[in-house]
């Protein structure tokens, strides 16, 4: 769900979590429920808004999870020390990550309709924070034959392919489809 809001320990107060996130994404959210997850390794909290309608099908049918934000299982991930520019791709959607100086600057989402749309995003965010000829890892729904990765090409000259944890066992039929299809749920594992 894109309604997260990061904000550091010092500025946070749980009493302005609903105020916090109708001010940054609007308050005409019906039955909606309002989590939080805690980054120690960041520093920071990661409040974010689901109907609760979702929040209780997943606990009636598995009781015992866990709840975590896409963003918090992103920012629980160890930042590599060269720029990266992390693109997950989903249907109409991407969660980009931008991690440059050993540091992440960026986690979002955005929604597409063409590959064109994909490299404007990919390019208006090189552009406000500055940075040029980043490397690009992909994963997720995306074919290397696709028009959508051949117009990323365009602009980007490195782009690998994410690869699945390597601490993890997998079942055949898992690793007999491209490893980048799934890296982003089995990563998931590896960060509680």
């Amino acid at each position: 769900f894109a309604e997260s809001v990061l904000i550091p320990f010092a500025l946070y107060s749980s009493l302005e979590n609903e105020n916090v996130i109708n001010l940054v994404h609007g308050d005409i959210q019906s039955d909606t429920s309002i989590l939080t997850d805690l980054i120690t390794e960041r520093g920071v909290y990661n409040v974010y808004r689901v109907p609760t309608s979702i929040i209780n099908v997943v606990k009636s049918h598995f009781p015992v999870t866990c709840d975590l934000h896409q963003y918090s299982v992103l920012l629980k991930q160890v930042v590599v020390k060269e720029d990266t520019l992390h693109i997950i791709f989903f249907p109409q959607r991407i969660v980009l990550k931008l991690d440059t100086k050993g540091r992440t600057e960026l986690i979002n989402s955005y929604r597409y309709n063409t590959a064109e749309d994909v490299s404007y995003i990919l390019l208006n965010t090189c552009k406000q924070f500055d940075v040029e000829n980043i490397p690009v890892e992909v994963s997720g729904l995306i074919e290397e034959d696709s028009a959508l990765f051949k117009e990323i090409y365009k602009y980007f000259e490195t782009i690998t392919f994410a690869s699945l944890p390597a601490e993890c066992n997998y079942a055949e039929r898992i690793i007999q489809q491209p490893s980048h299809y799934f890296n982003h749920i089995f990563a998931i594992d590896s960060c509680e």
